[in-house]
């Protein structure tokens, strides 16, 4: 290589040098300008940086005591707004219930603690970017924060909505005057789920208050269903039988009436027993019965009741045409003349009685009729 030759690349090589040590300087230099230009535009000013809002409200440029002002003029009527719940139904029933009843408060220093350290976490650059978002408008504002007495949240709105809890019901049954039973539905009991309740109300918008719908929960399933009701339906007349009396006999013939009337609509449940002294009551005066002729130690002698063994005489025999069990039944220590011998069932409180027991699978209604001269016992039940 000959001596040009040489020097042309070392000046070369100079020349590189130099341009890269400009490049780096200059690169050094524009990094220290944009570095002193971030440190200037995200330099603490003590004031809330511009854009930052709570709720809707505007707080930029303000320091913490003017924020504080600002937020209390606007926010503290606020505080005196009523909640409103529905309740679901057709229509929808409407409660209304004070924010500050339910323990609502604000907490003034956090709200603006927050609203002032927007933009002023973490590094520098990140700094600088969330300043920049915020003066374009691109953050969210602030949630409003709210303090709540959940004590006293809690027995507001238990005591507010008691009346909508509702108990366990269980299906049910009504006979009507054509002797068929109805049967209506169970209903689960329900009660106000407290817990979910609150943390809605938790979570509302004090600057738009929009109604909260009241959420329940099931609080107990019923024991006895509709479906279990229908296995065991009435649907058919088992038995009846009638018997003749002398209507003449007024005293005998309200005795009869009156143990009749008890009797009328009796509902026994499958395997049920059935005490008839039990289900009449002691004969007494003040019950109602009339002195009319009774047996007593092989006698008929006036007494309390008289009459009342025709009624359980007659239930007897429509049980025995149902096939009934019959737990206990006497006969008459003398013949009497409206059943046929053998098929009759004298009760005298407490100690004779006449017990049957429901011995089906269904449900056993107990019907009695008087008409002018006569008692007729119907007996309804299901269709084995």
């Amino acid at each position: 290589m000959n001596t040009e030759t040489l020097e042309n690349a070392q000046s070369k090589r100079r020349s590189w040098k130099k341009t890269v040590f400009v490049f780096f300087s200059l690169l050094l230099t524009v990094s220290l300008i944009s570095l002193g230009a971030l440190f200037l535009y995200t330099k603490d000013t003590g004031l809330i940086l511009k854009g930052v809002k709570v709720g809707s409200l505007d707080l930029s440029s303000l320091n913490k005591t003017d924020a504080r002002k600002t937020l209390e003029n606007q926010l503290t009527p606020l505080l005196d707004q009523s909640l409103e719940l529905s309740i679901p139904g057709q229509p929808p029933e409407i409660i209304k219930l004070p924010l500050k009843d339910l323990g609502m408060s604000l907490d003034w220093d956090k709200i603006i603690q927050l609203a002032y350290d927007q933009g002023r976490s973490g590094n520098i650059f990140q700094k600088a970017l969330s300043q920049f978002n915020l003066q374009k408008g691109m953050s969210s504002s602030l949630i409003i924060e709210y303090n709540w007495n959940s004590d006293r949240l809690q027995k507001t709105l238990a005591s507010s909505l008691a009346k909508f809890n509702r108990p366990t019901i269980d299906a049910s049954y009504k006979i009507t005057p054509e002797n068929q039973m109805i049967i209506e539905k169970e209903k689960p009991g329900q009660e106000v789920d407290l817990e979910l309740l609150t943390e809605k109300i938790k979570h509302i918008n004090l600057l738009q208050l929009t109604p909260i719908e009241v959420p329940f929960k099931t609080s107990g399933q019923p024991r006895v269903t509709a479906a279990q009701l229908e296995g065991m339906k009435i649907t058919h007349l088992l038995a009846k039988y009638t018997t003749q009396f002398d209507s003449s006999l007024i005293s005998r013939t309200d005795n009869i009436k009156l143990a009749a009337k008890t009797l009328d609509g009796l509902v026994l449940a499958p395997q049920e027993g059935f005490s008839f002294n039990q289900r009449i009551g002691e004969r007494t005066a003040a019950a109602g019965y009339k002195e009319a002729l009774i047996i007593v130690d092989n006698q008929f002698t006036p007494g309390l009741g008289g009459g009342i063994c025709q009624v359980s005489s007659t239930l007897y025999n429509a049980a025995l045409l149902a096939h009934l069990e019959i737990l206990e039944r006497h006969p008459h220590s003398l013949e009497i003349n409206y059943v046929p011998p053998g098929q009759d069932a004298t009760v005298a409180y407490p100690d004779l009685d006449l017990k049957l027991k429901n011995n089906t699978s269904g449900y056993l209604l107990i019907r009695c009729y008087i008409r002018e001269n006569s008692l007729t016992f119907e007996l309804y039940g299901k269709e084995e």
